[in-house]
C-alpha cells in the first residue's frame, strides 16, 4: 500500500488486484478508481513510490508483474 495526502493505492499480488481510492473525495474507500484508464497516469506514479519504498525498508517481494498484468487483464 501507498498512501498519498489524496491518494491511496493497495495491490494485493496473490489475487493480482490494485485498488485507488481517492482519500480526499472518498474517505471511507467506497469508490475503486484503479479500472478507470483516466488514473493510470497517477497509478503509474504511485507505483514507483511504491517501489521506491519497498527499496528503502529492504521489502524483496516484486510485485511489477501483478501491477502491470492488472490493467494488461482489465483491458482484455
Amino acid at each position: 500500500m501507498i498512501r498519498t495526502d489524496k491518494y491511496k493505492m493497495i495491490i494485493y499480488p496473490l489475487a493480482n488486484v490494485v485498488r485507488l481510492y481517492n482519500m480526499v473525495e472518498d474517505p471511507e474507500e467506497m469508490n475503486d478508481l484503479a479500472s478507470d484508464i483516466k488514473y493510470k497516469k497517477v497509478m503509474d506514479r504511485l507505483f514507483k513510490q511504491f517501489q521506491k519504498l519497498q527499496k528503502e525498508v529492504g521489502d524483496p517481494l516484486n510485485v511489477s508483474k501483478n501491477y502491470h498484468s492488472f490493467f494488461t487483464r482489465e483491458q482484455s
